[in-house]
């Protein structure tokens, strides 16, 4: 798996798969940005425990953004370490990357109140995605493609 970062000498991580999804919108990107912190995001997120990899990436979308998305397409796998203040240690993202297709949307479900859903411009995005690895997944995504924006 590629790592992005490196783990600061003398400092411990703590793995932590996750998956997250690059989806459209009218060919926006859709993205979450935490309201207080300001950081954009892919939508998904951890993998709890007995989860397979699809399994939470449903799960996720659907607490964030309330969309109800199909046809999973496994793009890549990258990891990158990170601080976590809320953890108080490093953790190292690894993460599942997909690309899929929404449904529909049933904003009564989500429940992640600090999330707020983003549209943008695919170009737009990649400057604003905090980490290096969303960056670098939707860039194969992109490539996938052959630089198409809709997922």
């Amino acid at each position: 798996m590629l790592q992005f970062k490196e783990l600061p000498e003398g400092e411990r991580s703590i793995d932590r798969p996750g998956s997250y999804v690059i989806m459209t919108r009218e060919e926006e990107l859709v993205m979450v940005r935490i309201i207080g912190w300001g950081k954009y995001f892919l939508p998904g997120g951890g993998i709890d425990d007995g989860e397979q990899p699809e399994e939470a990436l449903i799960r996720e979308v659907k607490e964030e953004t309330g969309y109800f998305v199909t046809d999973l397409e496994k793009i890549c796998e990258a990891a990158e370490f990170i601080y976590s203040p809320v953890a108080g240690a490093y953790l190292n993202k690894q993460g599942v990357y997909y690309s899929a297709r929404i449904l529909d949307q049933d904003v009564s479900l989500i429940i992640e109140e600090d999330h707020e859903i983003v549209y943008l411009p695919v170009a737009q995005a990649l400057g604003l995605l905090h980490l290096e690895s969303q960056q670098w997944a939707v860039k194969q995504w992109l490539n996938n493609n052959n630089g198409k924006t809709k997922a």
